[in-house]
């Protein structure tokens, strides 16, 4: 229903909710730096999270995804990208060199690790790597944070139902990483098919008063032109 109110209703229906508000009922990005700076995670709230290709942004927010499960909030992440096993093995990666940084050690190199060089019988085999898998699996392992299993491509239609579903498992806070493996069928016209998904996602953050954090890694298609300085 679309109607008028005055500026006094305005003003009453939020010193209303701000009294209703239980601050322990608030989610927290779990940095200090970017609680004071972006403030607070609330319900009802769309979120992009944005940069430039292999800048960490899947990092980042599933660290966010830790801190606020941490916090005893339930959280649901959907990882769209291809295999949900690449996103293990980064946390694995990531795990484990925090774990050596802890002890004053070098931390493995990336490939190396990806492709299991460090095992035993093979080229850099490291006598602890055994060891700091079995710890970082145990701490990944323990991590409240739900996330989707899926064996084929995601339409917003699916997460919107994937979304209601978990609203009625108290879930706080969702995060949608990859946007750009969302299913659209007009390739001419991707800005208005992303338009529309925000315009989808945001009705059901209000609906349901759950945070919805986005995570975008659209490269910028016009680097080969003369606006190569053009952000996507």
């Amino acid at each position: 229903m679309l109607t008028h109110i005055t500026y006094e209703e305005k003003i009453k229906r939020w010193a209303k909710e701000l009294y209703e508000t239980d601050p322990k009922q608030v989610m927290k990005y779990g940095w200090k730096q970017w609680d004071d700076i972006l403030g607070w995670i609330f319900g009802g709230e769309l979120i992009l999270l944005w940069w430039d290709s292999w800048s960490g942004k899947s990092t980042i927010i599933n660290q966010i995804c830790i801190n606020v499960a941490n916090q005893w909030f339930r959280v649901v992440k959907y990882s769209l990208e291809n295999r949900i096993e690449n996103a293990a093995k980064e946390e694995l990666f990531y795990t484990c060199n925090r774990i050596r940084k802890r002890s004053c050690r070098q931390p493995y190199k990336r490939w190396p690790f990806i492709s299991n060089e460090y095992w035993e019988k093979w080229k850099l085999y490291d006598k602890d790597f055994k060891v700091i898998m079995t710890e970082a699996y145990k701490q990944l392992s323990q991590i409240p944070v739900v996330e989707l299993d899926k064996d084929q491509n995601v339409a917003i239609e699916d997460i919107v139902k994937l979304i209601e579903e978990e609203v009625n498992n108290w879930t706080k806070l969702f995060v949608i990483d990859h946007l750009h493996y969302f299913v659209f069928d007009d390739v001419e016209r991707l800005d208005l098919q992303i338009k529309n998904v925000m315009h989808q996602l945001n009705e059901l953050a209000r609906k349901h008063n759950i945070a919805i954090i986005m995570v975008a890694h659209y490269r910028n298609n016009t680097w080969r032109e003369k606006w190569r300085d053009m952000k996507p």
